[in-house]
């Protein structure tokens, strides 16, 4: 065999050679040296292989630890998201307005309650924005201020505002300090909150408790009006017997002397007169116990036990003739316009005589113009729910939306000290609801009030018929 056959083989062919044909070249030194670098290729590529298979072996193991590792971080990102989620959720689903702030009062995170307050289309468009500038419309300058010290100081602080001038509603400012650990996403929680229920209700604690005090003042006050005022009701049946036996001798001297005085008045007139004004005394000592009677009980409704037949005109008739000498001090025309001509109908005349004289004393006390006028209306209504239909118009000063909305609170009063208690339009909504009545107002400051009484006719048919009329 050639040589050359021999250096052409590789060393697949040298595996594949049969045993003769190795011993009859085992010692061709040219052989050998193939035969060792065939030997040293194969233990390479073994090797080779070996370590394909281990690097195999850790780029799998390493591709599980990578696969596990993204999986665990979407696992996390996902629990991270659903936390954010329900952050969101819980500081959306939350009434009051929340503001999260940083040290410069700079918006980091708002609720929706806060888009609601603010007008806002969406709490985007604030991010990042001031506060301050969002809310110097809504808050006085130095409640801002007071805020602002707040934050920086890291204070749990709370503020009420002063909103309830413009809006109407109470309202109370609350901050929050983050903690330290978290102050990086905000330095404050800024929760603005309605107080006004809370308001209201404090106000009725207080009116409640100036109710009850009154009623103790009052146990003491009504014995010593009503200790007087006995007097002058016990005395006045006697002043009328004495005067009528004292008159037909002044009749019969004035028969005798033409052109008899008495306190610069003929003497026909003063007869008349005087035996009115012993009739006006009576009815004012009558109303002194009437209006003590219903001091005791302001506080409490009353039902309708105090109806009876009455004649409308007299008991109207009756509160003007009380109130008319202060009316014309204050107003220019006094204007009545009552139907002659109204039935009798059922109903309380001291809750109706009240009434009247509280809305026309006040309708003189809010005149301000020199042709200031006060009309009185007075008709019967078209059904038994409107037996009585009261209008009292005046062209005064007026009432602005919120005293209007308070007018029949108790206490409650723009007048002067010493003009007026706060009780007058109080006392006469309860009795007029103690007749089934109302009262309703339309006011405007600067042009004048109407106030409108409705008081039924408490005629019952069950009721048996009531003999006489209160007049």
């Amino acid at each position: 065999m050639k040589q050359s056959t021999h250096t052409g083989k590789c060393a697949e062919s040298l595996q594949d050679a049969t045993v003769d044909q190795i011993l009859i070249v085992d010692n061709d030194p040219v052989f050998t040296e193939q035969k060792g670098f065939d030997r040293s290729l194969l233990k390479a590529y073994e090797n080779l292989e070996t370590r394909v298979a281990e690097r195999t072996v850790e780029l799998a193991k390493a591709n599980d630890a990578l696969h596990a590792e993204l999986q665990e971080r979407r696992k996390i990102e996902e629990m991270l998201q659903q936390s954010r989620n329900t952050l969101r959720s819980v500081f959306d689903s939350i009434s009051d307005p929340l503001i999260m702030v940083d040290h410069d009062l700079c918006i980091r995170m708002a609720n929706r309650a806060t888009i609601d307050y603010f007008h806002l289309a969406d709490y985007l468009e604030i991010l990042g924005e001031s506060f301050t500038a969002l809310a110097e419309n809504y808050f006085a300058p130095d409640l801002l201020n007071s805020m602002q010290s707040a934050v920086l100081k890291y204070e749990e602080s709370s503020f009420e505002s002063n909103s309830h001038e413009k809006s109407g509603k109470f309202e109370k400012v609350f901050i929050y300090p983050t903690h330290k650990e978290y102050r990086g996403s905000g330095s404050a929680i800024v929760r603005i909150s309605d107080i006004t229920k809370e308001k209201i209700l404090t106000m009725e604690l207080i009116q409640r408790e100036k109710l009850a005090s009154l009623g103790l003042l009052v146990s003491s006050v009504t014995h010593e009006i009503n200790n007087p005022n006995n007097f002058i009701s016990f005395n006045i049946p006697i002043l009328r017997d004495s005067l009528r036996e004292i008159l037909p001798v002044l009749d019969e001297h004035a028969a005798k002397t033409p052109h008899f005085e008495v306190q610069g008045a003929p003497y026909p007139e003063f007869r008349t007169d005087v035996m009115k004004l012993l009739d006006n005394i009576e009815h004012g000592s009558t109303r002194i116990n009437t209006t003590v009677a219903k001091l005791k009980e302001f506080s409490r409704k009353k039902d309708d036990k105090g109806a009876r037949p009455i004649l409308p005109t007299d008991v109207i008739q009756r509160a003007i003739a009380i109130c008319q000498t202060q009316i014309r001090k204050t107003v220019k025309t006094f204007d009545v316009q009552m139907q002659q001509v109204m039935p009798e109908m059922v109903s309380d005349p001291d809750a109706i005589e009240q009434t009247l004289i509280n809305l026309l004393i006040n309708a003189a006390q809010a005149a301000d113009k020199s042709d200031s006028y006060i009309r009185l209306k007075v008709k019967r209504g078209v059904s038994e729910m409107e037996g009585l239909v009261l209008e009292v118009e005046d062209n005064g000063c007026g009432m602005d939306k919120k005293t209007v909305s308070r007018i029949f609170d108790p206490f409650f009063t723009t007048k002067e000290e010493g003009f007026g208690t706060g009780l007058g339009l109080y006392i006469s909504n309860n009795l007029l609801e103690s007749v089934r009545g109302s009262i309703s107002v339309e006011s405007e400051i600067g042009t004048g009030t109407t106030f409108r009484v409705v008081i039924p006719d408490l005629k019952d048919p069950d009721r048996p018929e009531q003999k006489g009329v209160d007049t």
